[in-house]
């Protein structure tokens, strides 16, 4: 895991959906540069419309509440929020709340661990 720059917009949403998920000061964040086929299948193990879109896949690690769900409480919890951000267009393609560890990220590229203060 390397110390690395990132884009600002990268950091920039992480932090708002670390916000918007009620944890702003996640324990630990991460990112790697994939492509959304590659980060759906060891984020999400899912399927993607468009798998060659290049995008940043960003891991962050702390207590988070989903902001969709069941009408009243409890709303789903878990410890790691993962996402995915188009590099081209900057939009939040997919986004994920679990409380497992992804596989190992460096399988996909050079992972950047990154603060959001």
């Amino acid at each position: 895991m390397t110390e690395g720059t990132l884009p600002a917009y990268v950091v920039e949403l992480a932090a708002r959906l670390a916000r918007s998920r009620g944890d702003p000061t996640p324990n630990r964040a991460l990112a790697v540069s994939t492509t959304q086929g590659a980060a759906a299948n060891i984020a999400a193990r899912a399927i993607v419309n468009q798998p060659e879109t290049p995008v940043w896949l960003v891991v962050l690690y702390g207590h988070f509440a989903s902001n969709r769900g069941p009408y009243g409480p409890p709303k789903p919890t878990g410890i790691v929020l993962s996402f995915t951000i188009d590099q081209e267009t900057h939009d939040i393609l997919y986004v994920g709340l679990s409380n497992y560890d992804p596989p190992d990220l460096s399988r996909l590229g050079r992972v950047k661990s990154f603060s959001l203060s």
